[in-house]
């Protein structure tokens, strides 16, 4: 007699084998689509100046409406020049990506999760920080800045413009790269 045929009278335990079959008629489940980007609208603000903490002024890869965190990089896109965002407090973004020039950020603290990219390959590419003067303040607090361009001719700039009365800084933990493929 088998050890298993003496184990299974002695306890009365049945041994069952089975084998699963995956196949083309087992449904697969998707991942569910997580945005990973939201671009400032700006639709909510008068006179191109927008709040940051308003869901209108964003729009998603996925949904609408959704303000960016740690988790999202807030995308600062083409279209309408001279934008101002009043920060307000507790303003945070996985990364910021201005893409054109002309915005200027005022008003408030951001903190960025990884980092602050200007890095355009064609036309010029600028952030102002803005201290909107009368003891007004803005802070961007980052680990990472990379200004540079990918093209010898494109120049990408961030400004820090402290007006009477205020202050602007730009704090950064880690490194700061200037002229990313060694072309500026």
């Amino acid at each position: 007699m088998s050890w298993m045929r003496a184990c299974r009278k002695s306890v009365g335990v049945r041994i069952v084998t089975a084998a699963l079959v995956f196949g083309a008629a087992m449904p697969v489940q998707a991942d569910p689509v997580v945005p990973n980007n939201t671009a400032w609208t700006g639709d909510l603000g008068s006179s191109g100046v927008g709040a940051w903490g308003l869901a209108g002024n964003w729009l998603t890869d996925v949904t609408t409406n959704v303000v960016p965190d740690a988790t999202l990089n807030a995308i600062l896109p083409g279209g309408p020049t001279n934008q101002t965002i009043n920060l307000g407090s507790g303003a945070q973004a996985k990364s910021l990506f201005p893409q054109a020039d002309g915005y200027t950020i005022q008003n408030g603290d951001l903190t960025l999760a990884d980092q602050l990219w200007l890095n355009e390959t064609s036309g010029t590419t600028s952030l102002r920080l803005s201290s909107n003067g009368t003891n007004g303040t803005v802070s961007v607090n980052t680990p990472r800045v990379t200004i540079g361009a990918d093209a010898a001719s494109v120049r990408n700039n961030i400004s820090l413009q402290t007006l009477t009365g205020g202050t602007a800084s730009l704090t950064v933990t880690d490194k700061i790269t200037i002229g990313y493929d060694g072309n500026f």
